[in-house]
């Protein structure tokens, strides 16, 4: 328990993946084997089942403590957190033993069916031997709020280095449901299955983003482009009547897509194909917080399937009736596409469109369609493989708006200007369109801090609204719709452009130019 509360707490400060890898492949290192597989259960928040409500939790708190109620509801809007403003209230303690995760498990399951009282002497008698920081982690546990926020592939790679076990074997572990009372970790981890070799997929090839002039990468003529859209990057494998899903992190995603896990939407066997997954409903695409969201689900119902339908645009080949042909060049691979279409569900698979030249200006005319074809940006590939087997994201021109400074927030210290939120006009009103990171010179925030002191209208904790006045250019990806919103649309990815010092706030532009924007790149 010591070493999971300390695992717990750390990675709640830690920041980046490499930082929180390390300090997961550490823990794994130390952690011993009978207690790994709960760990990675907990981890995952795949045992996190409640025993005792909240509620219950605080009244034996505030009884072993002793303290009055009113002084706990002083202490938790400090805290903000019930589980660990208990663990703070209740008598020190510096012993703590050593007892494993694993016998700890055992105890919760076995007081799970307990009556109170019995479960009240369980809980009170763990307080007494848990140091503060395994109190939070017991309460959390035995209330059901344990929740670590780590993605599948953080776990992935940690137990990668750590015991040297390929990455697409270990995440067949994680997505089943394992029962770490009925089996070892060795067993687990060593458990011989098919699927591991049925779908073992190709390594993904890295795409960078092109900052440079593009006639800088070589001659046209030894490039493809292929328009990309915002979707999920993934390889659809069947092998042995079986269909696994990839996406570029090495997650497997079979269970999120039913609709393209059907053996018979592909005629031939032993066949990978990559690509990326999109919605699309009666020929339109849909925008891309659809598949967020769809995604984000945990059942995928009928009815989801009907509102969101998924479909795959196809890429490139990768294998062909079991033969491995992702080394082979594009022309061989295009030809072996081009076979095997026939033989898919046209339904589901597209094929994408490509762009050939010998010059690079008819790359560049594509890639100001793009938009018009629904596509975020422009792949570049290499015809002639090569050890550098590198593509090349060609972004597209930002889009951009004329907006208006509305509100204005602070950062936690009150020294700085965090984000700024701009907005455009709406019949005499102005409506928030956007959030922006500040990133205004040292100079330029100065004189904004000292304007904000006479042109403040309202305070709302850290944001102030303030008087229209200074007009920015605002740069973004694309428009989509959003009723969430006063607006209906969000900008994706939109940044702070120059300060437009000539032009006048009831200038700015209207929410109907955003709308024109957006009705012109739908299609």
């Amino acid at each position: 328990m010591k070493s999971l509360s300390e695992i717990y707490l750390l990675l709640e400060e830690l920041v980046s993946f490499d930082a929180k890898l390390q300090a997961l492949k550490s823990y794994f290192e130390q952690t011993a084997a009978e207690d790994l597989l709960w760990s990675i259960s907990l981890l995952l928040n795949k045992s996190n089942a409640r025993i005792i409500t909240i509620t219950k939790l605080k009244d034996w708190a505030l009884a072993h403590a002793k303290i009055p109620e009113w002084l706990y509801n002083q202490c938790h809007p400090l805290v903000k957190d019930q589980s660990e403003t208990l663990a703070l209230l209740l008598p020190n303690t510096d012993s703590s033993i050593g007892k494993t995760l694993s016998a700890w498990m055992l105890d919760i399951e076995h007081h799970k069916k307990l009556n109170l009282s019995k479960q009240e002497t369980f809980v009170v008698n763990a307080w007494k031997i848990l140091n503060s920081n395994e109190r939070i982690l017991f309460n959390k546990l035995i209330t059901g709020n344990l929740r670590f926020s780590l993605s599948q592939q953080l776990i992935l790679h940690a137990l990668h280095l750590v015991f040297n076990k390929p990455i697409h074997c270990l995440a067949h572990r994680l997505i089943t449901d394992f029962d770490a009372f009925d089996k070892s970790f060795r067993d687990w981890l060593n458990q011989p299955s098919r699927k591991d070799i049925d779908s073992k997929p190709y390594p993904f090839v890295p795409i960078k983003k092109l900052s440079s002039d593009v006639f800088n990468i070589g001659e046209a003529r030894h490039w493809l482009g292929i328009y990309g859209y915002d979707g999920i990057s993934v390889q659809w494998i069947k092998r042995n009547e079986q269909v696994f899903i990839w996406n570029d992190k090495m997650e497997l995603i079979s269970l999120l897509f039913p609709e393209l896990t059907k053996p018979e939407l592909c005629a031939v066997d032993k066949v990978v194909l990559q690509g990326t997954i999109i919605l699309m409903k009666d020929d339109q695409m849909m925008d891309q917080n659809f598949l967020t969201s769809r995604v984000k689900r945990k059942n995928i119902s009928k009815k989801l399937l009907l509102d969101f339908p998924a479909k795959m645009i196809i890429n490139e080949v990768l294998e062909y009736n079991g033969e491995d042909i992702s080394e082979r060049s594009w022309n061989t691979q295009r030809n072996y596409l081009e076979q095997l279409y026939p033989h898919l569900d046209n339904h589901v698979f597209l094929q994408s469109n490509t762009i050939l030249s010998d010059h690079w200006e008819s790359f560049t005319s594509a890639r100001k369609e793009a938009r018009n074809v629904n596509a975020s940006h422009l792949v570049l590939k290499n015809k002639v493989k090569t050890k550098d087997k590198t593509n090349w994201l060609w972004a597209l021109d930002p889009l951009t708006v004329y907006a208006t400074l509305i509100y204005v927030e602070s950062s936690i210290d009150r020294r700085n200007i965090s984000s700024l939120t701009f907005g455009v006009w709406d019949n005499k009103k102005l409506i928030p369109i956007c959030k922006v990171e500040n990133t205004l010179s040292k100079n330029f925030e100065t004189e904004l801090q000292i304007w904000l002191k006479k042109n403040t209208i309202e305070k709302f904790g850290p944001v102030k609204s303030v008087q229209p006045f200074f007009v920015f250019e605002i740069s973004f990806e694309s428009i989509t719709e959003n009723k969430r919103k006063k607006s209906g649309i969000s900008l994706k990815s939109a940044k702070l452009g120059k300060y437009l010092k000539e032009m006048k706030a009831e200038n700015a532009h209207t929410i109907s130019i955003l709308k024109e924007i957006q009705q012109k790149h739908i299609k």
